[in-house]
């Protein structure tokens, strides 16, 4: 009985390992970045209305934003934000609050998302 019980409680850590390492892609520890790298990124989010992946996955403090906004990752385009505090940024997470989205909003080909359509979308 006790063996069982062991079995239990090792496929019991089996399974919380394995929920944690499958949350961790969505909101995973964000690197600290030099004001340098901020400034890019901000600059990036604050002059372009559509948000290229490829663009932004060359900016550091922006690597995995795209991905997080066409999935509508909430806690981690939050995290992007607790970092980067940008306007856009800012308005979508409001968006999201109001309206809680899931899926995806662009096409897996589609690499561009156009920023004043995204938020529209989530009024």
């Amino acid at each position: 009985m006790d063996a069982e019980a062991g079995t239990g409680t090792e496929t019991e850590t089996e399974a919380e390992a394995e929920t944690v390492s499958a949350e961790e892609p969505s909101v995973p520890q964000r690197a600290a970045f030099s004001p340098s790298q901020i400034a890019q990124g901000v600059e990036y989010l604050a002059t372009h209305n559509q948000w290229n992946r490829d663009e932004m996955e060359k900016i550091p403090a922006l690597q995995g934003l795209w991905d997080a906004v066409n999935t509508y990752q909430l806690d981690l385009i939050r995290s992007f934000n607790d970092q980067l505090a940008s306007t856009p940024l800012t308005a979508i997470l409001e968006g999201l609050e109001r309206t809680p989205k899931t899926g995806y909003y662009a096409a897996k080909a589609d690499h561009v998302i156009t920023l004043s359509t995204y938020i529209k979308r989530l009024r």
